[in-house]
């Protein structure tokens, strides 16, 4: 009989807890955000591809930090492996740096600070979530993938 009993009990655990599990609690509802509310936050490069495919990450690229701000400013923190040693670029230092985002594409514009020099990078089909960021240099590149660290 107490044999009996355990089953029926470990019956009813399982049959609770699989019952009690709401699959959307994990879940962060990101309809009513806009990529731009999305982005904003800082990022740490996890990945990132060459245009072949292949996985061009290393200790040095696993650095880089992109931060988005609400005033559509940013901060770049670059790094590269140079010779065998991590070498930074710090593009926010020697730049004034803002983004947009204009349909699918993340455009981000760089202007020296002393206004001899400017850039804009354009990024199509960028996705955005609350904890990634894939940046394309083509629409048919893998990316780089930015995980959220804040």
């Amino acid at each position: 009989m107490s044999f009996k009993f355990l089953k029926i009990c470990l019956i009813l655990f399982v049959a609770f807890s699989l019952f009690s599990c709401d699959k959307d609690d994990d879940k962060t509802d990101n309809t009513n955000k806009t990529p731009g509310e999305l982005i904003v936050g800082k990022w740490q490069l996890e990945k990132i591809y060459d245009l072949n495919g292949n996985d061009a990450s290393d200790e040095c690229t696993e650095m880089n930090i992109m931060e988005f701000f609400p005033d559509n400013t940013m901060e770049w923190f670059s790094y590269e492996n140079y010779a065998g040693n991590c070498a930074e670029y710090f593009y926010h230092l020697y730049n004034t740096v803002t983004y947009r985002i204009v349909g699918n594409s993340l455009v981000i514009h760089l202007e020296s600070l002393d206004g001899t020099a400017e850039n804009e990078l354009s990024y199509p089909d960028f996705e955005v979530s609350e904890t990634q960021l894939i940046i394309r240099i083509t629409s048919d590149h893998r990316g780089a993938i930015y995980k959220r660290i804040n």
